[in-house]
């Protein structure tokens, strides 16, 4: 099979440096505190009404002058303990599957350790929290007709949006119809706006979905109709040890045209349902890392809310920088597979295009 490379002949780069929002860790202060940062310790332990233990929570902490959080694990006793954080006033809360989330503000002063103690208490309907796996298991297998919809399910409503999009809801098989016949037509950007496209104008994914389309909306209402139901569902085991020991660290994205404005839900809150990454950023698509350690962030959707082809992050202070590359007829370019080569070039793709760039 031969491939031909087309490459783009004249790229023109432009840089929107220090995207708004994004302020270096090392120089935060806040109104309350003033001065130079200091570090501050911050645990405590999170447990159930009944007074036992929660292991595996994960307790997040995000500065009121940052847009990104931090988040640690309790271990089999409850407790947590967050690396030292910077002196300033942070949101901090619990959450776990089957119980409520619990917050908190506090300001961390610099100098003593803050303990903070969570309950959580437990929820009557978590289905909001589940992911998209989660929901999947959750369908049942017993039949093969059972197996075989429970994966054209998962192949057609499970590519741009995981399947808790999707599940969250309830519908009759009338319902489950109309939202099948707007899908069907949608691309990853959304709806078109029309459903009555021939069958080759749809993706392959709108091609599935009105094949079975008849058959789908009857197990769907069977399995998320408004009657009785045979899915159970059942949360995934939390982390546990070693898996239990991570530190992780999440970043907002701002959109790009207005970059002092940051999605208006980011799914951090998970009683509060998934993220479908189309709250205000759209097409964040590849993620990696530089040899010197910053982290670049590819940007594949056309979008309104969306200006830019690449983002380069500092995950040490969460400054951003977007890059925009335009080609020879002054077109946004889109690109979405990325890596770099041994010599520090990051290579990546646009439809046919293939794009070469020296950070």
């Amino acid at each position: 099979m031969r491939y031909t490379l087309t490459f783009v002949a004249t790229v023109t780069l432009g840089v929107v440096a220090g995207v708004a929002g994004m302020v270096p860790q090392g120089a935060r202060t806040t109104a309350s505190t003033g001065g130079p940062a200091s570090p501050t310790a911050l645990m405590g332990t999170i447990r159930d009404p009944a007074g036992k233990p929660l292991s595996g929570v994960p307790v997040s902490a995000r500065a009121s002058d940052q847009t990104f959080t931090t988040s640690v694990y309790t271990d089999d006793r409850g407790e947590y303990v967050f690396p030292t954080l910077p002196r300033g006033d942070y949101n901090v809360w619990a959450q776990t599957l089957g119980f409520a989330t619990a917050r908190v503000d506090l300001m961390l002063d610099g100098a003593t350790p803050t303990v903070q103690a969570f309950v959580l208490k437990p929820l009557s309907n978590f289905e909001a929290q589940l992911t998209g796996v989660e929901w999947y298991d959750a369908l049942p297998d017993d039949t093969a007709d059972h197996r075989r919809l429970k994966q054209i399910t998962y192949v057609a409503c499970a590519d741009c949006h995981s399947l808790a999009v999707v599940l969250q809801n309830r519908f009759d098989e009338a319902g489950w119809r109309t939202i099948i016949t707007a899908m069907e037509s949608a691309v990853y950007n959304g709806f078109r706006g029309r459903s009555d496209f021939r069958d080759d104008e749809l993706f392959w994914q709108g091609q599935i979905i009105r094949h079975h389309k008849d058959e789908l909306a009857r197990y769907l209402a069977a399995m998320r109709g408004p009657g009785p139901s045979p899915v159970i569902l059942k949360p995934s085991p939390r982390p546990t040890g070693d898996a239990a020991r991570v530190v992780v660290t999440e970043y907002d994205f701002p959109i790009g045209e207005r970059p002092n404005e940051l999605a208006w839900y980011n799914g951090s809150d998970w009683s509060l349902g998934p993220s479908t990454g189309m709250h205000g950023v759209v097409g964040l698509h590849d993620v990696m890392a530089d040899a010197i350690g910053n982290v670049w962030v590819t940007e594949s959707r056309t979008s309104w809310e969306t200006d830019r082809s690449l983002t380069r992050l500092d995950p040490k202070t969460g400054q951003m920088t977007a890059f925009k590359l335009t080609g020879a007829n002054g077109a946004l370019i889109r690109v979405e597979q990325a890596g770099f080569d041994p010599s520090g070039n990051l290579w990546m793709h646009s439809g046919t295009s293939l794009i070469r760039l020296n950070p």
